[in-house]
């Protein structure tokens, strides 16, 4: 029952492809999310964070409406576990504002720091971003503004480092429209640009069912 596109992104993840994806397409869907005897639906940052990197250390989500936040889905234990030590490493969310410079510069200094700690002290951490958009707009550079430029910049150095690719590290950005999103990112060969695709009809009759 696991989609397809997300075992291309498991795949490409775990060969050491790249640490950087793209979805875009049906992304507003709900998922299937847990076996036979336990399933439910959730939205797609649920889907990735309890069916994807549901034993990572850290899964973080950040939309512009509710800033940085970490997402376990159902599991309330996980939760207070990753935001105790997201708060611990990361920093206070709650003092964070929620602009993207804000959150991804908090991030990058965690991610500096996490690359140089003892290989025991180093902490697996998914970043899923919705409506990526916003923080990585379409345009060329000469025409973003700084700061979108230095978001686009940050997230490019985050993909290409090979340093960042042996690490559990993976950054996941969410948007319907491929065409909103600047081509400097979803064109990049260290960025892997994934379509999820509409329910086929087995799918739906399946989820009907379900409901």
């Amino acid at each position: 029952w696991f989609p397809g596109w997300a075992s291309q992104v498991a795949d490409l993840y775990f060969s050491g492809t790249t640490s950087a994806f793209v979805l875009h397409g049906n992304t507003y869907d709900v998922f299937r999310i847990g076996k036979e005897e336990d399933k439910r639906y959730g939205v797609l940052a649920e889907f990735l964070a309890e069916q994807v990197f549901g034993r990572w250390s850290l899964v973080l989500h950040y939309d512009l409406g509710r800033g940085l936040r970490a997402l376990a889905g159902r599991d309330e234990k996980r939760l207070k576990e990753m935001v105790t030590l997201a708060n611990k490493k990361v920093g206070d969310f709650s003092a964070i504002q929620k602009d993207p410079a804000t959150a991804l510069a908090l991030l990058d200094r965690f991610i500096r720091n996490n690359l140089i700690a003892q290989e025991a002290d180093r902490l697996s951490l998914a970043l899923i971003i919705d409506q990526a958009s916003y923080v990585f707009p379409a345009g060329e550079p000469g025409r973003l503004n700084n700061q979108a430029s230095s978001q686009l910049v940050t997230m490019l150095n985050w993909a290409m480092s090979p340093y960042v690719k042996r690490l559990n590290m993976a950054f996941i950005m969410v948007d319907e429209k491929l065409a909103d999103l600047n081509d400097r990112l979803t064109g990049n060969p260290h960025v892997a640009t994934i379509e999820v695709p509409l329910p086929a009809e087995a799918e739906r009759r399946t989820f009907v069912e379900d409901t």
